[in-house]
């Protein structure tokens, strides 16, 4: 395996969820695990995987999200060597894993990758890999 952890943080946000797992397990290399951490709210039902699924819930007074701890607790959750940390409502490009993976074993740095925002109707149970092409026409995503 690679060696690689994706971690992720979320709140309310299970539509979101779901699809960066569905994203994930699309890749064309998988990472060895997805470590989830929860702030205010429960992990939901996620579909089997081809990696392991970890998961830490955080849980505050308040409406207050405490972004850096989860994300530091995912990290400690994680036992890959290599981290790519993923925003909720990301999807992963298929070759997400293998590019990370290549540039990390060229050097050991901090790499941060492109993004590309969708038009706010992408959020469906059933997208599919064309939602990044539709957003590309719609003056909403970065080139």
């Amino acid at each position: 395996m690679n060696n690689i952890s994706v971690c992720t943080i979320y709140a309310k946000r299970k539509l979101h969820l779901q699809n960066l797992v569905k994203g994930l397990i699309k890749c064309q290399s998988h990472p060895d695990e997805l470590a989830i951490v929860c702030m205010n709210d429960r992990l939901l039902e996620l579909p089997q995987t081809p990696f392991a699924i970890k998961s830490a819930c955080i849980n505050t007074n308040n409406s207050y999200l405490p972004l850096a701890v989860a994300r530091n607790k995912a990290a400690a959750i994680a036992t890959g060597e290599k981290l790519i940390f993923l925003d909720v409502d990301c999807i992963a490009d298929r070759h997400l894993i293998d590019i990370f993976n290549y540039h990390l074993q060229q050097e050991d740095a901090l790499y941060s990758g492109s993004v590309r925002y969708l038009h706010s109707r992408w959020q469906q149970a059933n997208w599919s890999e064309n939602c990044c092409q539709l957003s590309l026409g719609l003056g909403v995503g970065l080139p």
